[in-house]
């Protein structure tokens, strides 16, 4: 299970999410991804074909699903994960950490860049997040400092 506040062509995270999607599916897993409600044609097209069963979330009024704390989309995941049951899920963003951090399902959180959480009003909440999942995987060195800084252990 991937989820992803938004699957779009010009983001680096939707194609590493799609990539890691479509080769799990080739090699026989179950994989499903739940996004919030920008999904590119292209991404979705190439998902679907290999396989990979996706859920858009559809939002409503003002309040998009990126990078905030938006109880629409975290009860949209919880209902997903409950009815799809899937042995882990890998987030991707702050937006849907914060959406599988509230269900019961475990998680592993990859962590790329100091977007989203970097704010002082957040950083305790990114970090009870982080020390709440099964793994945590950081892409580069800086954003391994950073988070050690915060106060996430170096072994996680």
């Amino acid at each position: 299970m991937q989820v992803s506040e938004d699957l779009v062509v010009e983001g680096g995270r939707s194609l590493r999410i799609t990539d890691l999607s479509c080769e799990l599916a080739r090699r026989g897993h179950t994989v499903t991804v739940i996004s919030g409600p920008k999904v590119d044609a292209p991404i979705s097209r190439r998902l679907t074909e290999s396989g990979v069963k996706l859920y858009a979330f559809e939002a409503s009024g003002d309040r998009p699903c990126f990078r905030v704390e938006n109880p629409d989309f975290a009860g949209y995941v919880a209902a997903a994960l409950a009815e799809i049951a899937p042995d882990v899920c890998h987030t991707h963003g702050y937006g849907d950490l914060w959406a599988t951090a509230r269900t019961t399902v475990p998680y592993v959180v990859s962590v790329r860049v100091q977007t989203g959480w970097a704010k002082a009003e957040r950083e305790q909440t990114f970090l009870r997040l982080l020390k709440g999942a099964v793994q945590v995987i950081s892409h580069g060195r800086n954003v391994t400092e950073d988070l050690i800084a915060l106060g996430l252990a170096p072994e996680r």
